[in-house]
């Protein structure tokens, strides 16, 4: 999973990560982030937002890179719904959930949410 060359990576992760979704949102609808920014544990945009419980930029992100977004795997084997249970991010996973991704189907990893 690479990024554009117009795709503003490390930018992105912060906007995330300080849970900035207006300056996220602007970012999203420029072109600078896309659906395959991701930090070297190939973590998602999706998955940091759904770690830490980012309900906005969750559904910012699923609504603009689409809920096959949402089965995405980190090196760990996890997805965002792995992610969300495993922090205790309730309403993030109820987001995911809503959104179609499948809690039991195939994984590269070693737990189920």
């Amino acid at each position: 999973m690479g990024c554009s060359h117009q795709c503003q990576t490390k930018k992105a992760i912060q906007l995330v990560t300080k849970a900035q979704f207006k300056s996220l949102e602007s970012c999203v609808a420029s072109g600078e982030c896309c659906e395959s920014c991701c930090n070297r544990n190939k973590d998602t945009l999706l998955i940091i937002a759904s770690k830490l419980g980012c309900c906005d930029s969750v559904q910012l992100l699923l609504t603009t890179f689409g809920s096959e977004y949402i089965e995405h795997f980190n090196k760990t084997g996890k997805t965002a719904l792995h992610e969300a249970t495993q922090y205790g991010q309730h309403k993030v996973a109820q987001i995911l959930l809503r959104k179609g991704p499948v809690a039991d189907g195939p994984r590269s990893g070693p737990c189920t949410p």
